[in-house]
């Protein structure tokens, strides 16, 4: 005997394995969504660090202040610390006050020349690191008279 469907009973296979289709299709679109948005907005940065002025001229022994603003992308709400990189050769030291806190916010860097340097330019790169690995840098040009 064949197997015959009543009218009623022919679209409930397929019908149901479309809508698991849409499910299955769903989920791998959301995973993807997902993945994309967690690698954007690490590579998007989350705060930005200004400096005002960008650079100056010292004489040796020289401190040199200098505003740092660190302000808020987004809503980025974490602890942001400030370091420094420098040519250890025309600067002594950099120090912040403060050194950290969260966006936004203001900082005094303090650049000391070093008493030795001779003539010429260097950069004193400033970098903001926050809490959660995120970072933004600028740069600072001191010229050594």
């Amino acid at each position: 005997m064949k197997n015959k469907f009543l009218a009623d009973e022919r679209g409930v296979e397929p019908t149901a394995m479309k809508i698991m289709a849409g499910v299955i299709l769903l989920a791998i679109g959301l995973g993807i969504g997902v993945a994309v948005y967690r690698s954007v907005t690490k590579a998007v940065p989350c705060f930005s660090v200004d400096l005002s002025p960008t650079g100056a001229t010292a004489s040796p022994g020289d401190d040199k202040n200098v505003q740092v603003t660190v302000g808020r992308l987004l809503d980025y709400d974490k602890v942001v610390t400030l370091n420094a990189s420098y040519d250890s050769a025309y600067v002594e030291n950099v120090s912040f006050s403060p050194a950290s806190s969260t966006p936004n916010f203001t900082s005094t860097m303090t650049i000391r020349v070093k008493a030795t340097a001779s003539v010429g330019k260097t950069t004193v790169t400033v970098r903001g690191t926050g809490a959660d690995g995120s970072s933004a840098s600028a740069a600072y040009e001191l010229t050594v008279t």
